[in-house]
């Protein structure tokens, strides 16, 4: 059964790398469908690289630093709005800070505002130090444990979430004695119906890439305790795993909660 989803996954990857010769601006190519992570997992090739937790993806997106991506835009009026009530941002996935050092040039961020980002361990080194060269330290800090988000203001996945086991939230938020007053999620992989875990190849790197139902989404989330303020697309990110396309995701999703207690 292995060998034979195994020649399914390099038949689907050889019509990724014919899109990329194509078409060069095509980079993530998606293949399979799972139930679970490790069955995910267990299907990389083998010698292929792994996750984020390596020095050579901390140095990725240097060239975003300063730079507010259009598919920001929504998460960043939602920021603005909430501003005043604002005392700690826990950024999960925030990579170096990229959402801390873009969005800070677009709105007027006090100094009171503690960011505090989440990231594997090799990143949230990098962020650190990068942090510590360009003096904002004590205002931008740096963990990986998730359990830190208890008691935020307001709690960011921006491209992150799908890179974790399906019901990931749920779980870290529902263990939480104190959960996040608000939520910002944005470039989140959701499926009209669907359900699933597929492959991601960056092209420098394989990652099993969870994909959520909107009904699965939104059950989870009412059982946490929030209510939806407003819900958006993202225009120009997609899932398309190869040969599959009941799977298909056209648009990204993102949208703000805030507790019903608040």
């Amino acid at each position: 059964m292995r060998a034979t989803l195994l020649n399914q996954l390099t038949r689907s990857w050889n019509v990724h790398r014919i899109r990329r010769r194509l078409k060069p601006a095509v980079t993530n190519a998606y293949s399979g469908e799972f139930s679970t992570f490790e069955e995910a997992h267990d299907a990389i090739p083998p010698r292929g690289l792994v996750g984020y937790d390596n020095t050579e993806h901390a140095s990725w997106y240097r060239e975003r630093l300063d730079q507010v991506q259009s598919e920001d835009y929504p998460a960043l009026f939602w920021l603005e709005r909430l501003l005043t009530g604002i005392e700690t941002v826990f950024d999960f996935g925030g990579h170096i800070g990229l959402h801390y050092y873009a969005w800070s040039r677009m709105l007027t961020l006090p100094e009171s505002v503690k960011w505090k980002v989440c990231e594997v361990a090799a990143v949230a080194d990098a962020g650190r130090a990068l942090a510590q060269q360009r003096g904002v330290d004590q205002q931008l800090t740096f963990t990986t444990d998730a359990a830190e988000a208890a008691g935020a203001s307001l709690f960011i996945a921006s491209g992150s979430l799908q890179y974790l086991e399906p019901g990931f939230l749920w779980r870290a938020l529902g263990s939480l004695r104190l959960r996040p007053r608000h939520l910002l999620l944005n470039k989140l992989p959701v499926h009209a119906r669907r359900d699933y875990v597929t492959v991601q190849d960056t092209g420098a790197s394989f990652h099993p890439y969870t994909v959520v139902s909107r009904a699965t989404l939104d059950a989870e989330l009412h059982d946490l305790g929030y209510h939806c303020l407003d819900t958006w697309k993202t225009a120009g990110l997609e899932c398309r795993p190869a040969l599959r396309p009941e799977l298909d995701v056209p648009d990204y999703s993102g949208g703000c909660w805030v507790l019903r207690s608040n």
